[in-house]
This record gives C-alpha cells, sequence and structure tokens, in this order.
C-alpha cells in the first residue's frame, strides 16, 4: 500500500454514496467522485498482442488526454450558462471485489454478492470505499484490480497531475474542480470488459456532423464574441446568411429530420454549415485588403479590447462583412435562379459550386466595394448577370469533377473570366442596368 495514498485518505478511498441497481442484465454502483481519485485506484489494461494478448484497452492518445483533462481544468473559468461543460461516466470494474467495502447508510457492511442476487427490480444506497490495504500501488500496467473499461484517456492525464504535483493543497484544489460520475462494475472478467467495451465503442453511431457543427456553431457564435479568427467570424456569418430574408435561407441542413424543410421549402437543404461556413473561410481569406482592415487579430486578455467602444466597432465591421457577402451571393442566386433550386441537374449547390463561386468572391468583393466603392446590389448583380451568360453550370459540362480538384477546375474558370475580359472595370464605370459596352462579349 502507498503510504502517499494512505496520508491522503487513510485506510479507505471513499467514493461516496452509490446507487446500486440494474444495468440490463448487470449490476453497477452509480455515483460521483473526482478524477484525481478514480485515476489512482484505476489503471487500464492496454491490448498488446505481444506482452498482453488478453488486455481490454486501446493504446492512450496522449494529444487527446491533455485535451480532454483542459477541457475539464478550464470549465470553472467559464459560464455554465454560455458554455456548460460536462464529462459522460467513468466506466470501472473492481475485477478484484476484495478491494472493495459496501457500507449501508445505517453503518453496517454489505456483501455486494448478496446485494446483486438479491436486486432484481429494486435499486438500494450504499457507500463504496477502496480498501487501502488491499490495493496493489502503483497499481501495475497490467491486469490492475480495478480496471478502466471506459475514460482511460480522461483519467491517464489526471493520474499524471496526481503523480506530479507535490503541494497537497494545490492537489486537493484541483481534485475538488474535476468532480464526474462514475459506474463500478464489480468482479465482471476481462472477457467480459471486452464484451462491454466494444458494445461503448464499437456500435456507437456517432452524430451526424451536420448536427454537432449546428450545435456548436449555435452556441458559440455571437457577434459580442467575435474575435480575429476567420473560423471565428465565418461560423457567425454562416448563421446570419442563413436566416430569413437571407440567400441561403432554407438552403442549410442544420441537422436531424428533413421533413419540415421538404414541407416548407419544397426540398431537402443542399448545403451544410459546415460546408458553407468552408467557403465563407474561403472568401475571407481572399479578401487580402478588407479582412485585416475589419477582423484584426486582437488579445481578448486586453482590457482595452473589451470596452463598448471597441465591441461596437467589432459588430458593425462584422456587419458590414456581412452586407458585402449578401449582396454577393444575393447576386449568385438571382443570376442563377435554376441552378440556386437544383442541385440534380447544376453544380452550383455541390461544394465544387460554393467553393468555386466562395473564391469568385474575394477579387469581386474587394474590387466593388474597396477599388470602385460600390456597394449596391445593382453592381454585384451586373458582374453575376455576366457569369450567368457565359458560363453554364449544367452538370454535364462538369463531368467526373469533384473534390478540392473540382473547386479549383470552377474557381479558375470564374477567375479568368473576370480578369480577361476585365469586366470589373466595366460593371463599375457602366449604367448597372445596361453595364455591358458593345463588343464586350465578341
Amino acid at each position: 500500500m502507498s503510504s502517499q495514498l494512505k496520508d491522503k485518505y487513510g485506510e479507505y478511498v471513499d467514493l461516496g454514496f452509490c446507487i446500486i441497481g440494474r444495468n440490463l442484465n448487470v449490476i453497477t454502483a452509480r455515483g460521483y467522485s473526482s478524477l484525481i481519485t478514480l485515476s489512482q485506484i484505476s489503471g487500464p489494461d492496454v491490448l498488446d498482442p505481444v506482452l498482453n494478448p488478453f488486455g481490454t484497452q486501446r493504446d492512450l492518445n496522449k494529444a487527446h488526454s491533455v485535451e480532454a483533462l483542459d477541457y475539464a481544468l478550464s470549465a470553472e473559468d467559464v459560464d455554465p450558462l454560455k458554455e456548460p461543460r460536462a464529462f459522460p461516466e467513468i466506466t470501472l470494474n473492481a475485477r478484484d471485489a476484495g478491494v472493495l467495502r459496501f457500507t449501508q447508510v445505517s453503518g453496517g457492511e454489505l456483501d455486494f454478492a448478496a446485494i446483486s442476487e438479491e436486486l432484481i427490480p429494486d435499486t438500494i444506497v450504499a457507500k463504496v470505499s477502496v480498501r487501502l490495504d488491499a490495493l496493489v500501488y502503483p497499481v501495475p500496467p497490467l491486469n490492475p484490480q480495478i480496471s478502466r473499461i471506459d475514460g482511460n484517456h480522461r483519467l491517464s492525464q489526471a493520474q499524471n497531475i496526481a503523480d506530479t504535483t507535490e503541494d497537497p493543497t494545490v492537489l486537493e484544489q484541483i481534485s475538488e474542480s474535476l468532480n464526474v460520475p462514475f459506474a463500478l462494475y464489480v468482479g465482471m472478467t476481462p472477457q467480459q470488459e471486452r464484451k462491454i467495451f466494444a458494445a461503448y465503442n464499437g456500435k456507437h453511431k456517432g452524430m451526424p456532423a451536420a448536427i454537432i457543427d449546428n450545435f456548436e456553431v449555435g452556441a458559440n457564435s455571437t457577434i459580442e464574441n467575435l474575435r480575429g479568427d476567420l473560423r471565428s467570424v465565418a461560423r457567425w456569418l454562416t448563421i446570419e446568411l442563413q436566416k430569413e430574408g437571407r440567400p441561403f435561407h432554407g438552403k442549410v441542413h442544420l441537422g436531424g429530420s428533413k421533413l419540415g424543410a421538404k414541407q416548407k421549402f419544397g426540398e431537402a437543404p443542399p448545403l451544410t454549415n459546415r460546408g458553407l461556413a468552408t467557403a465563407i473561410v474561403t472568401t475571407l481569406e481572399k479578401c487580402s485588403q478588407l479582412t485585416p482592415r475589419l477582423f484584426p487579430a486582437y488579445d481578448p486578455q486586453d482590457p482595452v479590447e473589451e470596452t463598448e467602444a471597441r465591441i461596437q466597432e467589432r459588430i458593425a465591421s462584422a456587419n458590414k462583412m456581412l452586407n458585402y457577402l449578401d449582396l454577393y451571393w444575393s447576386a449568385v442566386r438571382d443570376a442563377f435562379p435554376e441552378a440556386w433550386d437544383d442541385k440534380k441537374n447544376y453544380i452550383l449547390m455541390s461544394s465544387i459550386g460554393i467553393g468555386g463561386f466562395s473564391q469568385l468572391a474575394g477579387p469581386v468583393i474587394e474590387n466593388l466595394v474597396v477599388s470602385k466603392g460600390k456597394k449596391d446590389y445593382e453592381h454585384f448583380k451586373a458582374v453575376m448577370d455576366f457569369m450567368a451568360r457565359e458560363v453554364p453550370l449544367g452538370r454535364d459540362n462538369f463531368q467526373a469533377i469533384a473534390g478540392a480538384g473540382g473547386i479549383k477546375l470552377v474557381s479558375r474558370k470564374l477567375i479568368d473570366l473576370w480578369s480577361q475580359n476585365e469586366v470589373h472595370v466595366d460593371v463599375a464605370i457602366a449604367d448597372p442596368f445596361n453595364p455591358f459596352p458593345t463588343g464586350l462579349n465578341d
């Protein structure tokens, strides 16, 4: 038994009162404890085909482990109303039931085997403790008495903190901030553990990317909290461009069912949040003059940057870019009405179409807005009307074209046409209702 653990916990590591009950066809104890505590009493039984062929745990990804603990440690620094943080429960198995003690609320000890036999539909409450005189510590790397079924990445870095933090007061403060739920099975064999691990991880179907993006974008992208990084800006612009009256209203699938969108708009939305945000990032990058001017990077810890005046400046800048993008994509929509509403027969609403036009957006916006001072819909529409006459977007014209190569091909075709015919010059000086001089298309 480690004197370090005994000095901290005494004769027992107290895991607190737990609810003991059925989880389908097995019995488990569920409670709350610190990641630090759970990391000290348990260990991963890592599968190694040579050294440990009967192991039950995958190899550790250290970067993922560090990221998980950083997420947990910084939870107290954020507002839970705006950014709630939580972990799913840690899942452990006491292969050696002798390391545990179960105590009734009234104080007497309980035999877990007897609890399991009698616990048919009922649940009971009991205190769960780890007997330090029975626990091998440091926990051996193979075949630990208390094995980690799920949660090794969350526990491993916590264990590293426990092993390297010498000041007990500091360790206690860290420990108190890392309270999480856990489930504790008792007496499962490694074979049973493997089945539970496979059920948790192998048969789990992840959420569609669209709904995850929707939740993350909607939760984190407010105009007041915009930072200078382009992805933060793009996420906010993505949300705004989908609102009613904006060009992408009804065009972005936010995850979940598509039935409502089909009933309202007549079709399933062809785009995703991620796809539209990626396109907007591309446009921001192509606006080499405008983007640094509107969205300069800044230090959010600098009090000057958090004054009301600076916040209002950032809001004004974001709304300017929103207006330019609204003008541009509204002009695209109105110049290519069939392609805008028919993804099956046209490429505009595919990744190569949106990606290609997002690259053209940079030079068009910069030329009209920055160079010529044209900020009206008519001039944007004049550009797109010309493009619509010169560039057919039917799928038959883009056979076997997809991915990054397809985006590059479409954008090159659009930008070459824009540059070679000097459309930007003629649009800027012409009457927008009769924008092109005779012979321009010859």
